[in-house]
């Protein structure tokens, strides 16, 4: 995922957990770290437990292919294993977009 959703994700949340009165005090950085060791602390928890998760995807449906097409065209079983395959890699891509794992 792009760290920088992830990161703005986690501040965001920071912010309104710790009712930070100077916006963005304790979130101040110096390279990729944050000074204060309290949001340090919580920005490797948050990419630790987003780490933790891995969520696991049905394998792609091989059914209906492997042969030609028919003399009608493709067969409904390779229609609906193709629309099946669309579903899986469009939930993988969504899920990742999240800064989620997936097997």
């Amino acid at each position: 995922m792009e760290q920088d959703k992830v990161r703005a994700e986690f501040e965001a949340a920071y912010r309104k957990a710790r009712y930070v009165h100077v916006d963005g005090f304790d979130l101040r950085r110096l390279g990729d770290a944050y000074q204060c060791e309290h949001a340090q602390f919580a920005w490797d928890m948050w990419r630790a437990s987003r780490e933790a998760v891995v969520v696991v995807l049905p394998e792609e449906d091989k059914a209906g292919f492997g042969g030609d097409d028919g003399p009608l065209g493709p067969s409904i079983e390779q229609i609906e294993a193709a629309g099946y395959n669309c579903g899986v890699k469009a939930c993988r891509a969504a899920i990742h977009a999240a800064g989620i794992r997936t097997r």
